[in-house]
């Protein structure tokens, strides 16, 4: 018979690889003629949908969860002979995991 604590430890482990996120390096744009910052790709979002973040600090990290609805898709080759492209997608809800610096 498992115990609580058992499954309890069990549930804590699977909700940890669940939460892993997969990181993102940052990319330096490429411009003929300007040297630009390094970028990460980002998001905004209105307060009326993400209330919690009026009490957040700029700079530091939090974890949460987006429930997405895929709304298109563009892919090409670009001059230097790689594919690229963006997909678009819609939030249909969000969830705050964590309010902790991580």
């Amino acid at each position: 018979m498992i115990t609580e604590k058992v499954k309890k430890i069990r549930r804590d482990k699977a909700r940890g690889e669940l939460l892993k996120t997969k990181k993102i390096e940052p990319e330096k744009l490429k411009r003929a003629t300007v040297e630009t910052p390094i970028m990460r790709p980002g998001f905004h979002i209105s307060l009326k949908h993400l209330p919690e973040a009026k009490n957040w600090e700029i700079g530091k990290t939090y974890k949460i969860i987006l429930e997405i609805k895929q709304t298109s898709i563009s892919v090409d080759i670009g001059r230097d002979k790689k594919e690229q492209g963006h997909v678009d997608f819609d939030i249909m809800g969000i969830k705050v995991l964590s309010n902790k610096n991580g």
